[in-house]
């Protein structure tokens, strides 16, 4: 009887110890429930800075991942075979003891099912009700404008608000009166939120104040590749052309600044191109084969050195109208824009 009592005991024992164990694997911190039908040999994990959160770690079906710090942010995961990545997903996440179900095959990755982040389908939501509105209304600014803040607002406390004001400041680049109404809601954001590393915050307050240029703290390759200040010749106004060999919209411009370039000097404006390539000798070619008759210059590649990185210029073309004392009078993306915003300019 003794023995059979002991036996009980011992059952009763592993049960317990079983169940415990399953419940702290299905409690991670992050589960992945990620089907395969390629060989994946490993997967990486971490928040997109990689500030708080990097680990490589054998790919298994469940895999359970202890991490080093809260869930919130926005993470990335990179599936390997050996021959390297062969998939990427970006998620905002937040929670906690987080499940992800889905599938993998074909270099695509399916996401069946997150529990336990509502801000993985409130991402989910914004971003269909966004991309469908501007299916609908591609060209209405006014619109698509006021969608984003209303969604800003909605979001202002968690981190969905960083995607979307990033969003309309990309839009909005060239538009102080409307930056100043995403930046006054975000300047009421806690420092987290504020501070985070992928937060338009700082940008939009750069953009904001950058209203006078000194092209003095910067050095440009000339075409023959020596690094000196841009040589301004004596002019009222300059028309900066920031743009690169690669950009379509740039080149095509091109083709109608080169009629332009006298209606330029007669309103007292003189042309620099500032081009971001890499490739001294191809950018140098292109500006002889073309017949590019006005200043150009090629930024360095040092991001640190860079004129357009301090000014957040992320579209080509860019253009600015600066008077001689560096003041930016006007900003634009297109050289027909700016044709007609230096006439409404130089109109008394």
């Amino acid at each position: 009887m003794r023995n059979l009592y002991i036996h009980i005991v011992l059952i009763l024992g592993i049960s317990l110890f079983s169940c415990n164990s399953r419940d702290k694997k299905v409690k991670s911190d992050l589960n992945l429930y990620i089907e395969s039908t390629m060989t994946v040999d490993s997967i990486y994990f971490s928040n997109f800075t990689q500030n708080r959160e990097q680990q490589y770690l054998s790919y298994t079906n469940p895999l359970y991942v202890t991490l080093k710090d809260s869930i919130n942010d926005l993470y990335l995961i990179d599936f390997y075979t050996d021959k390297g990545v062969i998939m990427s997903n970006n998620m905002w996440l937040n929670g906690k003891n987080i499940v992800i179900k889905g599938s993998l095959s074909n270099k695509s990755l399916k996401i069946d099912t997150v529990i336990g982040s509502d801000l993985y389908y409130k991402y989910k939501n914004y971003k269909s009700r966004y991309e469908n509105l501007l299916k609908k209304h591609p060209k209405d600014s006014t619109k698509i404008n006021s969608f984003l803040i209303e969604e800003l607002n909605k979001n202002i406390d968690n981190l969905l608000s960083i995607d979307i004001s990033e969003m309309f400041m990309r839009r909005n680049l060239n538009k102080k009166n409307e930056l100043v109404k995403i930046y006054q809601l975000l300047s009421s954001q806690n420092d987290m939120l504020k501070n985070h590393l992928l937060s338009p915050y700082a940008k939009i307050e750069n953009l904001l104040s950058a209203d006078k240029i000194d092209f003095s703290e910067y050095l440009f390759y000339n075409k023959e590749k020596s690094l000196s200040q841009i040589e301004f010749p004596n002019s009222e106004l300059y028309l900066i052309d920031f743009w690169f060999l690669g950009c379509p919209p740039c080149i095509e411009d091109h083709k109608i600044i080169k009629n332009k370039l006298e209606w330029l000097r007669s309103n007292n404006i003189e042309l620099i191109g500032i081009s971001i390539d890499t490739d001294q000798e191809n950018w140098k070619d292109y500006l002889n084969k073309e017949n590019y008759s006005w200043i150009n210059y090629r930024e360095q590649e040092n991001p640190n050195k860079s004129i357009s990185k301090k000014l957040f210029i992320y579209t080509f073309p860019t253009y600015l109208l600066i008077d001689k004392d560096g003041k930016v009078l006007v900003r634009s993306n297109s050289f027909s824009e700016m044709e007609k915003l230096i006439t409404k300019h130089n109109s008394p």
